[in-house]
Formats: C-alpha cells, structure tokens, sequence
C-alpha cells in the first residue's frame, strides 16, 4: 500500500490534535520515519497537505478568488460577508483580473468555481450547441 502525502498529512494533524505528549518529539518522530522510509522528498506536499487539513480541522476555508479590476474596493466586503454566511473563517487570496468584465472565478481546494460572465456566456455556448 501507498502512503500519499495527504494521508501523511492527516495522520499527524491526528497525532498532533490530540494535544498528549510532545509535539517536537511527535514532529522529529515524523521526519525520521520519512527518512528512513526514504520519503523525505514528499515533504513540501506533505506540509501543504497537512495546512489544508489543519485549516479544515479548524473550521478555516481557503479561497482564491479572482474578480474583474473596477471592483477591487468590494473585495474586502465579500471575504466578511461569506465568512458571516458560512459561519466559517474564510482565508481569502484575492486577484484583480483585467480580463474580467463581471462576475468572479473562485477556487476552493480542487474546485473552480465560475461565475464570470465570460464563464456563463461559454456554458450558454455549449448548451445552444448540444454538447
């Protein structure tokens, strides 16, 4: 069996939650079983892996969000007023796009969410198509 970096990852955010014992011990611990296991090169995805996990385990949702240059200034309001909806702490990382003419494209782990217009004219494109 594989053990890929984010059941790694989710293994020591386990150890680490639980709050006994050590955590530097519990951490060197780690990194010595990566390195005898000859894994030690998977640690930049396993400590990505592990941020996600730590960050879900606490109730935090990352974003990356991408909205059109004119409304930079609303960036700010929309990270509080999904947070206040979710009831979640949200990490936003916000990108004004010059392509952009309205609407957002929010990422969200794995998931792109597009709500651009230029987003909403191409599955309008495919629909009138039949694909």
């Amino acid at each position: 069996m594989r053990i890929t970096p984010p059941k790694y990852a989710k293994a020591l955010s386990q150890v680490l939650s639980t709050g006994d014992g050590d955590s530097r011990q519990t951490v060197r611990n780690f990194l010595l079983l990566l390195r005898r296991k000859k894994q030690l090169k998977l640690l930049p995805n396993i400590v990505k892996a592990f941020e996600n996990e730590w960050a879900a385990a606490k109730g935090i949702v990352r974003l990356k969000v991408e909205y059109p240059e004119k409304f930079s200034e609303s960036a700010g309001e929309f990270e509080k007023s999904l947070g206040q909806k979710l009831g979640k702490i949200i990490e936003c990382t916000t990108t004004p796009s010059k392509t952009l003419i309205g609407g957002l494209r929010v990422l969200a782990d794995d998931t792109l969410i597009d709500a651009s217009i230029e987003g909403r004219l191409h599955m309008l494109g495919k629909k009138l198509a039949g694909e």
